[in-house]
C-alpha cells in the first residue's frame, strides 16, 4: 500500500462475537464498537423476513444479526470505501445471498434507492445507528470518516422519517442513540411509530445510561413501555454477565 494513503483508508480485521465474525474496518476513523452489536441483539424477526440496516458502515450490525437469525438483510451505506469493506466482510464471513451491501444516500431520490433494491414499504424491520451530531454542534469528532460517521446535517427527525418510508405497515424500526438525547429521539419516533419500547444501557450500577435502544411499530396504537434495561459494567470496569452474553455469544435482548 502506498505510503501516501491516509491512515483512515487502511483497514484491519477485528473479531466480534468472541471471534465468530472477522470484520475488516478502518484502522482509524469510522470504527464500530459495541453499539451495533447491541442494536443487532435487539432485533426480533422471523426466518426469511426482509430487514434494512440504515447507515450500515462496514456491516457489523448486519453481520451480527445474520449470524443469529436466518433473515435477509440489506445494508445501506453512504461512503463507497466503507461499502466496499462491508461487501468484503459479507464474503469473508460466508453471508453471500443473505446480506447485501448497498452504496447510496438515504436522502437520494426514492427511485434511485428503489433501483438498488430498497423498495418503499418493502421491509419488515429497519434498524439504524444514526449519526448523532448535526452540522451545528460545536464539538463533533474530527477526521474525515470519523466525522462523517457522527454528523447528520439533515437532523434526526428527517432521518427517521426517511427510514419509516421503507417500512411495511406493521413493521418495526429499531434505533440505538445516546441516552442523553432521548428528548430528541422520542418525539421524532413518536410522530410515526406506536408501541414504542425503551431499553436503557446503563454504564454501571448507580451510573447514568450511556445508550438507549428504542423500538416502535408502524401503525401501532399501543402505549409507550419502559423496559428494565441492562447494566453494562461492574465497578472494576469489566462487562456484566448480561453484556458479555450479547457481546461474546450474540444473545438476544428481549424487548417484548
Amino acid at each position: 500500500m502506498p505510503s501516501e494513503v491516509k491512515l483512515e483508508e487502511k483497514a484491519a480485521a477485528d473479531g466480534f462475537l468472541d471471534g465468530r465474525l472477522s470484520v475488516l474496518q478502518p484502522v482509524r476513523g469510522a470504527r464500530a464498537g459495541i453499539d451495533p452489536v447491541f442494536l443487532a441483539a435487539s432485533i426480533k424477526a422471523k426466518s426469511g423476513e426482509r430487514i434494512l440496516d440504515v447507515g450500515a458502515g462496514v456491516g457489523v450490525a448486519s453481520l451480527c444479526l445474520g449470524w443469529r437469525l436466518d433473515v435477509c438483510v440489506w445494508g445501506l451505506e453512504f461512503h463507497p470505501w466503507l461499502t466496499d469493506l462491508f461487501s468484503r466482510n459479507i464474503k469473508d464471513n460466508n453471508f453471500g445471498g443473505r446480506i447485501h451491501a448497498v452504496e447510496g444516500d438515504l436522502f437520494a431520490p426514492v427511485k434511485h434507492l428503489e433501483a438498488r433494491g430498497l423498495e418503499q414499504n418493502g421491509f419488515d424491520h429497519i434498524f439504524t445507528n444514526p449519526p448523532f451530531y448535526t452540522g451545528f454542534d460545536a464539538t463533533p469528532p474530527s477526521g474525515g470518516l470519523r466525522a462523517l460517521a457522527h454528523i447528520n446535517d439533515a437532523g434526526l427527525d428527517k432521518w427517521l422519517r426517511r427510514c419509516c418510508g421503507f417500512l411495511r405497515s406493521g413493521g418495526s424500526l429499531s434505533v440505538i442513540y445516546p441516552a442523553s438525547a432521548l428528548g430528541e429521539l422520542l418525539p421524532a419516533a413518536s410522530k410515526r411509530l406506536g408501541g414504542i419500547c425503551l431499553y436503557f444501557l446503563w454504564s454501571g450500577e448507580s451510573q447514568p445510561a450511556s445508550r438507549v435502544l428504542l423500538r416502535g411499530t408502524l401503525g401501532s396504537k399501543a402505549p409507550l413501555r419502559v423496559l428494565p434495561g441492562m447494566t453494562l459494567h461492574h465497578p472494576d470496569g469489566s462487562y456484566s454477565p448480561a453484556a458479555q452474553a450479547v457481546l461474546r455469544n450474540g444473545a438476544e435482548i428481549a424487548m417484548g
